[in-house]
């Protein structure tokens, strides 16, 4: 928790010069990014196939209740969610 968030607030940081990409599985790191970036993999006959998606205000709060309580989107869940990413601006 803690430490994720410094992380977050770091790398917020250092992208008011550079560019950054993150991939992560932390709320607290999500929460803090500009711009919010899904990327899944789907098997196909042939291998895999990965899709990446540019997310809306709302799905941003969906994904980072998703990473937080898991598969099933709580209403607990997306308000604390809510919360995170309007304490990371």
């Amino acid at each position: 928790g803690a430490v994720a968030e410094v992380v977050g607030q770091k790398l917020k940081q250092l992208s008011e010069h550079y560019q950054i990409i993150c991939i992560t599985h932390l709320a607290q790191v999500a929460s803090f990014g500009h711009q919010h970036l899904r990327v899944s993999k789907a098997q196909q006959d042939e291998g895999a196939q990965t899709t990446v998606e540019q997310l809306s205000n709302h799905e941003r709060v969906d994904e980072v209740a998703r990473i937080l309580g898991g598969a099933t989107i709580t209403d607990k869940a997306r308000k604390a969610a809510e919360e995170m990413i309007k304490q990371s601006v």
